[in-house]
């Protein structure tokens, strides 16, 4: 098992396994900013982390499966942090349609799941 060292903003919660058997560690979100671009409704999560990733690993930021409640995607797909990247992290959203329906995830919410795959050698 790899081990990942982070540090927390004030308001940030610890990355979570339900089981110790799951493959992602669940995030929460601490703020959300809401805007469009280019006629598309954007929202940022602000997960209040910031990673030090052992070198010969990197991190996977990926949506959970509830996301198909919200009309959201992830608007990269998968985001993949490398092991020389030490800055905040934040997810980031499209919605389908023009406005906020509160399907959306809220501040509290669990957002999304970071996974630390080995780099293929």
């Amino acid at each position: 098992m790899v081990e990942v060292k982070y540090v927390q903003d004030e308001w940030a919660q610890d990355p979570l396994k339900t089981y110790e058997q799951d493959a992602g560690w669940d995030v929460t979100a601490i703020d959300r900013k809401v805007e469009k671009r280019n006629g598309l409704l954007v929202i940022t999560y602000n997960i209040g982390l910031r990673f030090e990733i052992p070198t010969g690993y990197f991190m996977d930021i990926r949506p959970r499966s509830s996301i198909c409640k919200t009309g959201m995607w992830l608007s990269n797909g998968v985001g993949t942090i490398d092991a020389t990247y030490r800055g905040p992290v934040s997810m980031v959203f499209y919605k389908l349609g023009n406005d906020l329906d509160g399907t959306e995830y809220q501040i509290g919410d669990r957002i999304g799941q970071l996974v630390f795959p080995q780099i293929p050698i």
